[in-house]
């Protein structure tokens, strides 16, 4: 019976082990998954950092624009 016992615990600690390492991979796998995600996003926002700072400054020019045409009208109405 010790014997059966020996065995069963020597078995039990070989999956303790087998799934204290899957779970370490499985750790450093999502680890690195984070580390592209993190990295895809940063370029993401800073293309769209830059999108918008492109779009605001054609905002502002093309606001600017419809200033002077307005200003010009009102000078040439008068």
């Amino acid at each position: 019976m010790d014997e059966f016992k020996d065995q069963l615990t020597r078995a039990l600690a070989r999956e303790v082990d087998w799934i204290s390492e899957f779970t370490y991979e499985v750790r450093l796998a999502a680890a690195a998954h984070l580390r592209r995600a993190n990295r895809s996003l940063r370029a993401g926002l800073h293309d769209a950092d830059d999108e918008l700072r492109a779009l605001a400054e054609e905002t502002a020019d093309l606001a600017r624009g419809a200033v002077r045409a307005r200003a010009d009208r009102m000078r040439s109405s008068h």
